[in-house]
C-alpha cells in the first residue's frame, strides 16, 4: 500500500507507542504518521423519508442541524450503521478497535458488541466511537491517550461509556488520537491526546475524560476532529479551529505552529453549512453550494488546481457544479454534487479517488460507477466510502487488512460492494412445480423508486420500493414452462436471483404479500442456471 507521504515527526502523543503498531507504520523504510479524518459530512437528496438523507440546508442558520455520519473510516478499519441501527466494523482489529470483543482481523463486517441504537459514529487511528439515540457516547479500542474517554488507559475491546456524556450529546467526531462531541447546550467537549492543542482546552495535556473547549460553551452546531487539529461549525455559519497550524490548517491567515484554543477561520466569504476536517486540511460546504478548503495542499486536496498550502480558505474549482456534501480525508477530499454524483480530488496513490487510476488530481474528478444514487460520502486516509440511497455501501482505495469489506485484501481503484451492505433479492423457494407461486423480497434499493422486474430478459412489470428501499412481490407460474428463470429487479442497482421449475419439485401455493406478477410461457432457460449477481 502506498501511503500518504505527509510526514510529521515532531508531533507525537506523550507516552510510549506500542511497538507492534510502529512496525505496521513502516512502509518503504519511511516512518509515516498516519493521518485520520473523522468527517462531518452532509448528504444529498430531497426525500426526507429516506434514513440515509442527511443534509438539511436552512437559510436561518440558527437552525443548522448536526449532520450524522453513518460510515466511520479509521486508519486500518471501517465501520458503518445498518438500516436497523446496528453497527458493524471490519479490517484491522489490534487493540479491539472493531468492538467485537476480539483482536481478530475481519475482512467482512462483524457486529459491534452491545451497540444497537447508534445514530452516528467516528473512527480514529485505533479507536472508534458511536453516538447513541439517547444522547450517550460510547467508545472502544486503543486507549493509550484516553481517546476512549472512560478515565482509563486500558484498551477497550467492547464499547465503554464516555464519562460525563451518558446523555446530552448531539454530534460526534473522532480522529487520530482524540475525540470531540457537541452537547445539547451547544458546547464542545474533547478528550484524548492534547498535543498541539487539538483538544482546545488551552493545554497540550492528555485528557482521559472530556474537557470543555475554551470559548465554545454554546452556539456550536457540529464539530470535526482531524488528524492534528479540530474545527467547530457555529449556528451563525462561522467556523473556529484549533490545534496544529504549521500548514495553515486552522485557517486564521497564519502558520503559527499551534493554536491551543479556538480561533476564527478568516475569509470564508459566506456562511458555512457543514464542516469536514482532514489530516492537515479542512473544508467547508457553503450556503451557495460551493466548497472552501484550507491547510495542507501537497496532493492538491484543496481542489484549487495547485499544490500550494493555504492558510486561508480557497474555493474548490467546481466547473459550474453545486455541491451538497464534503468529506476531507488524509490527503484527499470528496464531495457530492446536486446530481447525487460523487467527485474526489487530491492524493490517489491507492485509488482512493475512485477513477480507476492512481494519479493525483488537483481539481474534482468523478468517481466511476456510482451513478446518481449517492446519499453520503466519507473519506479516510487511503480509502473512501459512499452510502447509497436505501443503505447499500461501496468503498474503494487501500484494502490492507480487509478495510474495504469485500472479503479480500486486494486494493480497489473503483467502488466495490461491502459484504452485507449491498442490495439483495431473495426468493422463498429455489425450485417448484409449474403453477407454483414464489415470493420475492428485496432490500437496500433506493427508497420510493420504480424498479423494473424481468424474467430471463423479458420485462414482467414495475414494482415500487418503500421509504426504506425494500420491495416485495409474488410470481405466479401457472403458464410458465419447465426450466431456469433469472429474476432481475432493475433500477439502480440491478440485482438478480433465480429459481427452477421442475415437474418433480414440490408445488408451492400462494403466500406472502405484494404485487402479483405472471411469468409467461416460452421464456424458460433449459440449458444453464443463472446465478445471483449484483450490478451497478
Amino acid at each position: 500500500m502506498t501511503a500518504d507521504n505527509t510526514e510529521i515527526t515532531h508531533d507525537r502523543p506523550r507516552g510510549r507507542i506500542d511497538q507492534h503498531e510502529l512496525r505496521q507504520l513502516l512502509i518503504g523504510s519511511v516512518l509515516i504518521l498516519l493521518l485520520l479524518v473523522a468527517t462531518v459530512s452532509a448528504s444529498s437528496g430531497s426525500d426526507s423519508s429516506d434514513p440515509w438523507y442527511r443534509l438539511d440546508v436552512y437559510s436561518d442558520h440558527s437552525h443548522i442541524s448536526p449532520v450524522h455520519t453513518t460510515v466511520a473510516i479509521g486508519s486500518w478499519h471501517t465501520c458503518a450503521l445498518t438500516n436497523s441501527a446496528r453497527m458493524k466494523c471490519w479490517g484491522y482489529n489490534a487493540h479491539g478497535r472493531l468492538g467485537d470483543g476480539t483482536t481478530i482481523d475481519r475482512h467482512t463486517p462483524v457486529d459491534v458488541a452491545t451497540v444497537s441504537s447508534a445514530i452516528s459514529m467516528g473512527g480514529g487511528w485505533g479507536h472508534t466511537c458511536a453516538l447513541m439515540s439517547w444522547g450517550g457516547v460510547q467508545c472502544w479500542g486503543h486507549n493509550g491517550y484516553g481517546q476512549v474517554g472512560n478515565n482509563s488507559a486500558q484498551n477497550q475491546y467492547t464499547p465503554a461509556n464516555v464519562v460525563g456524556l451518558y446523555t446530552g450529546a448531539v454530534h460526534l467526531s473522532a480522529s487520530l488520537w482524540h475525540s470531540c462531541a457537541v452537547t445539547n447546550t451547544g458546547g464542545v467537549k474533547c478528550w484524548g491526546a492534547g498535543e498541539n492543542g487539538r483538544l482546545g482546552d488551552g493545554t497540550e495535556e492528555v485528557r482521559r475524560v472530556p474537557v470543555d473547549v475554551v470559548g465554545l460553551s454554546s452556539g456550536v452546531a457540529a464539530v470535526g476532529a482531524g488528524g492534528q487539529h479540530s474545527c467547530a461549525l457555529l449556528h451563525t455559519g462561522a467556523i473556529k479551529c484549533w490545534g496544529m497550524n504549521a500548514f495553515g490548517s486552522v485557517g486564521d491567515g497564519s502558520t503559527i505552529h499551534e493554536r491551543l484554543t479556538p480561533v476564527d477561520v478568516v475569509n470564508l466569504n459566506g456562511r458555512a453549512e457543514a464542516i469536514s476536517v482532514g489530516g492537515l486540511h479542512s473544508c467547508a460546504l457553503m450556503e451557495d453550494g460551493s466548497i472552501r478548503c484550507w491547510g495542507d495542499n501537497r496532493h492538491g486536496q484543496l481542489g484549487d488546481g495547485t499544490t500550494t498550502n493555504r492558510n486561508v480558505p480557497v474555493t474548490v474549482l467546481a466547473n459550474g457544479k453545486t455541491f451538497t456534501a464534503v468529506a476531507a480525508g488524509g490527503g484527499h477530499t470528496c464531495a457530492l454534487t446536486d446530481e447525487r454524483l460523487a467527485q474526489c480530488w487530491g492524493h490517489n496513490g491507492n485509488g482512493q479517488l475512485g477513477d480507476d487510476t492512481t494519479i493525483d488530481h488537483h481539481t474534482p474528478a468523478y468517481v466511476i460507477g456510482l451513478d446518481n444514487n449517492v446519499s453520503e460520502i466519507e473519506a479516510g486516509d487511503w480509502r473512501t466510502c459512499a452510502r447509497m440511497f436505501g443503505g447499500a455501501l461501496k468503498c474503494w482505495g487501500g484494502n490492507t487488512y480487509g478495510t474495504i469489506g469485500d472479503g479480500t485484501t486486494i486494493e480497489r481503484w473503483l467502488p466495490t460492494d461491502v459484504v452485507g451492505f449491498r442490495a439483495n433479492l431473495l426468493i422463498n423457494y429455489p425450485n417448484g412445480a409449474p403453477g407454483s407461486y414464489f415470493a420475492v423480497t428485496g432490500s437496500l434499493f433506493p427508497p420510493n423508486d420504480a424498479t423494473t422486474i424481468s424474467a430471463n430478459g423479458h420485462v414482467l412489470g414495475v414494482v415500487s420500493t418503500d421509504s426504506l428501499g425494500d420491495l416485495t412481490f409474488q410470481l405466479t407460474t401457472a403458464s410458465a414452462d419447465d426450466g431456469f428463470y433469472a429474476i432481475q429487479a432493475a433500477g439502480n442497482p440491478r440485482v438478480t436471483t433465480h429459481f427452477m421449475l421442475d415437474a418433480a419439485a414440490p408445488f408451492h401455493p400462494q403466500s406472502g404479500s405484494g404485487m402479483l406478477i405472471t411469468v409467461p410461457a416460452g421464456i424458460a432457460l433449459t440449458e444453464f442456471a443463472f446465478l445471483p449477481v449484483t450490478m451497478r
